[in-house]
């Protein structure tokens, strides 16, 4: 009786055992999702960056045009680029500036909250490596107890 009663409970431990590996991996998946997360989310601070430097490009090149043609519809016009229409060009150039650096901002903006992600994703990738961990070592806690106790291994024996 006592070679079935230890038979069972080994099988029980390795079914513990079993079970914390698959505790573990489920950790060590949870976390590779998350770092998966993080590399998506550099990729796309990445592509703000480069479409960020090509729009202000355009913008700047857009801007030297409207001001350009601005002031050839002045000069068109017999209007000496002076005083108001001086002024006109200015606050157009000023505005078409300001533009570019709200632009800016905007995409700075966008690659923080990114950044956050990518921490927030480091964060959780470590908190389910070692859930993972600690879940394995539980189980295999809570299966080394209950062989030890489905086999009397640490009841004191007589003489003792």
């Amino acid at each position: 009786m006592a070679i079935g009663t230890i038979t069972l409970a080994s099988i029980a431990l390795a079914g513990g055992g079993i079970s914390a590996l698959g505790q573990f991996q489920e950790g060590q998946a949870q976390a590779r999702g998350e770092e998966f997360n993080a590399s998506v989310a550099r990729q796309e601070q990445a592509i703000i960056d480069a479409k960020r430097k090509v729009e202000r490009k355009t913008e700047r090149r857009s801007k030297e045009r409207f001001i350009s043609a601005q002031a050839a519809n002045f000069a068109k016009a017999g209007v000496a680029l002076t005083g108001s229409p001086l002024d006109v060009m200015e606050d157009s150039t000023a505005n078409l500036e300001l533009d570019i650096i709200l632009n800016d901002i905007s995409a700075s903006i966008q690659r923080s909250r990114l950044e956050s992600e990518v921490e927030q994703s480091k964060i959780q990738a470590a908190r389910a490596r070692a859930a993972g961990t600690t879940r394995a070592g539980l189980t295999l806690l809570e299966a080394g107890v209950e062989f030890a106790s489905d086999t009397n291994l640490f009841k004191k024996k007589e003489g003792d």
